[in-house]
């Protein structure tokens, strides 16, 4: 029995749910053009995906060196994958060559991304998704590899042990991963590491008390908690630590303090960050980021980031815009899937595959990682 077989089994009150959300597909593929029909992108785009996995089980970018080891993209392409798996059956024998790659590449320590000395592929962010892969496929081989890979996770974390004080703007965040770091330096720490690293280990149980307070600290920074009154919004920036990361530029509304532009990216990241780290749904942060979001409903760009900015951020995070807002704002907004979806198709190629030629500083021009948001987001859009 394959995994993919087992998972389907095992989730058949699952699938069981999604009936009446695959029901309102099929009545809404009747109301809109066939290639416009969710399912049919999802299956379109799970075929193209599949057709990319290479004789060594994983998934190899052709557009970022960075990525052509496989080691990063696979466990995200895999993930998106495991999310239409009741939706899309997956060639015979592929799922097992996928999870054997990720297995033959994570270290005793529980890292994948370190497999190439010469290399570096984001280990934090493949470590992330590789043990969500692992936890979904639910082995019993994987057990002792899901322990470790949550314990390397949980000393990636800027903490006191990594030598980095409470006063670190970096301190309770999660960055790239860098093995070269002495104690006391925190390297680049950002939003969007610290949240898959919170999802990842959530997911797994192992985020316990102390580092949940500590992430706490850092999202609290990253949303402008500390800031002078009046200059408190609610959203958040992408990291405290690197300011050059931050895309929506300066506030001109705050007299002498210089802060950054909260922006949507940003926001949709924060909300997803707190949910995985443990803030309830009535708190103070959580109800402040919904209310920044509820004042910059646009699925069609990013709020907050200036669309005469030269840099042009606004179209290099599109689909990454749409993929995490998806996510983050899915429940509270019954019009998404239609309004995410007519942004979505600005980007579909004629083969199925999903890429935007604006996006290659967030790696959005590499066809396996919009696609793979894509698959997640369409995937969302079919269930309940």
């Amino acid at each position: 029995m394959s995994i993919w077989t087992a998972l389907r089994r095992k989730s058949g009150s699952r699938l069981r749910g999604r009936l009446p959300a695959l029901l309102l597909g099929t009545l809404l593929a009747g109301c809109m053009p066939r290639q416009e029909d969710p399912q049919t992108l999802l299956r379109e785009a799970c075929a193209w995906l599949w057709a990319q996995q290479a004789e060594d089980g994983g998934w190899h970018s052709q557009t970022h060196g960075i990525l052509r080891g496989g080691q990063a993209l696979t466990p995200f392409v895999l993930y998106a994958l495991m999310q239409a798996d009741d939706l899309h059956a997956p060639p015979p024998g592929r799922p097992e060559a996928g999870l054997a790659f990720l297995r033959s590449r994570i270290s005793p320590e529980g890292v994948l991304g370190t497999a190439q000395p010469r290399v570096l592929e984001y280990p934090n962010y493949a470590t992330s998704y590789a043990l969500r892969v692992l936890l979904l496929a639910g082995d019993p081989q994987d057990s002792a590899r899901i322990r470790q890979m949550a314990a390397y996770l949980k000393g990636q974390q800027m903490q006191a042990q990594r030598g980095i004080a409470p006063a670190s703007p970096a301190f309770g965040g999660w960055g790239f991963g860098e093995t070269n770091l002495q104690p006391g330096m925190s390297g680049h720490v950002d939003l969007s590491h610290t949240r898959k690293a919170l999802q990842a280990l959530a997911a797994a149980g192992a985020l316990d008390s102390a580092a949940r307070a500590d992430a706490a600290l850092f999202l609290r920074r990253c949303q402008l908690a500390g800031a002078q009154p009046g200059c408190v919004d609610g959203g958040f920036i992408f990291s405290p630590a690197v300011p050059g990361v931050n895309k929506g530029g300066f506030r001109s509304d705050c007299g002498d303090t210089l802060l950054f532009r909260t922006y949507a990216t940003a926001s949709c990241e924060g909300l997803l960050a707190l949910r995985a780290a443990g803030f309830d749904s009535e708190s103070p942060e959580i109800q402040a980021v919904q209310n920044w979001l509820a004042r910059h409903p646009d699925w069609g760009r990013p709020g907050g980031i200036d669309p005469d900015d030269p840099a042009q951020w606004h179209r290099t995070l599109w689909i990454y815009y749409l993929w995490v807002r998806s996510e983050a704002c899915g429940s509270a907004d019954p019009g998404w899937p239609q309004a995410m979806l007519e942004q979505l198709l600005r980007f579909r190629q004629p083969d199925g595959s999903f890429f935007n030629p604006e996006g290659a500083r967030n790696k959005e021009n590499d066809p396996l990682i919009a696609t793979s948001m894509a698959v997640q987001m369409l995937a969302r859009s079919l269930q309940p």
